[in-house]
């Protein structure tokens, strides 16, 4: 039987709130399954969201991993060069964005 992880567990080892979670479960991109009157999430579910949640960095991060300001992502975005991701209301920056951009500058 696959492994099971408490909601608090999962959110936990992925760095997110329960709410994403829940949230993430009501859109249906996770099930959360009962078991001894507590939902869990499967390890396959919790896989699938860290490849998710890790894909993207939040504008700070972003920055932080290239070298610059934060306005600089900003005008990079509004240039064309990367593309922001609205997640849960957040602006993020998918990492092949990151990794083309941070070629671009090592050049």
């Amino acid at each position: 039987m696959e492994k099971l992880y408490k909601v608090a567990e999962a959110a936990k080892i992925l760095g997110i709130t329960r709410k994403t979670i829940y949230n993430h479960h009501k859109n249906g991109k996770v099930k959360l399954v009962e078991q001894d009157g507590n939902l869990k999430m499967k390890e396959s579910d919790l896989t699938l969201l860290k490849t998710e949640v890790f894909e993207f960095y939040n504008i700070s991060e972003a920055a932080k991993i290239l070298g610059v300001s934060r306005w600089t992502i900003y005008y990079a975005e509004k240039q064309g060069n990367l593309k922001f991701t609205n997640i849960n209301g957040f602006n993020k920056v998918s990492a092949e964005d990151i990794k083309r951009l941070k070629e671009i500058k090592d050049e």
